[in-house]
C-alpha cells in the first residue's frame, strides 16, 4: 500500500529517516552487488530518486537529472492518483532543481512528449557508450 506506506514515512523528517534505516542498508547492497556483477566496460544505470539528498556518497561517473516544470510534475502524479497537497509537501523536501543541475553530467528536459525525451536519452547513451570504451 504505497500511499499509506508514505503518507507515515514522509510525515516527519524521523518517520522519513526511520525508513531511511531499514530500507537503505539492503538497497545499499543490491547496489554493490549489481555494480560488480557488471561485465568489464559495462554500463550500470542506477535510478536514484533522492541522489542530492543522500548523505550515503556513492562516486558516479555521471548523473543524469530528468527534469520538468513544477506544475507539469505535479499534473502527472495527480493523474497516478498522488493527492495534490502531498505532492507538493514531498517536491517541497527534496532538492531543488538548481541543487539537482549541480550534479549533473546532463539534463534532459521531460515537459514535451515521448519523442523528444527519446531523442536526448540516445545522444547521452551514446556519449556514455564511448566513455564504456
Amino acid at each position: 500500500d504505497r500511499p499509506a506506506l508514505a503518507a507515515k514515512a514522509f510525515a516527519t523528517a524521523e518517520s522519513k529517516k526511520d525508513l531511511e534505516a531499514i530500507t537503505h542498508p539492503a538497497i545499499g547492497e543490491e547496489f554493490l552487488r549489481q555494480v560488480a556483477a557488471a561485465p568489464e566496460g559495462g554500463i550500470v544505470v542506477h535510478d536514484v530518486p533522492l541522489l542530492v539528498e543522500s548523505t550515503r556518497g556513492y562516486d558516479y561517473g555521471a548523473v543524469i537529472v530528468v527534469e520538468a516544470p513544477t506544475e507539469l510534475r505535479l499534473t502527472r502524479l495527480e493523474a497516478r492518483g498522488v493527492d495534490r497537497e502531498d505532492a507538493e509537501r514531498r517536491m517541497a523536501a527534496q532538492a531543488t532543481d538548481e541543487e539537482r543541475r549541480k550534479v549533473a553530467t546532463w539534463v534532459v528536459d521531460n515537459s514535451k512528449d515521448l519523442a523528444h525525451l527519446e531523442a536526448q536519452i540516445e545522444g547521452i547513451w551514446t556519449e556514455l557508450q564511448a566513455r564504456a570504451h
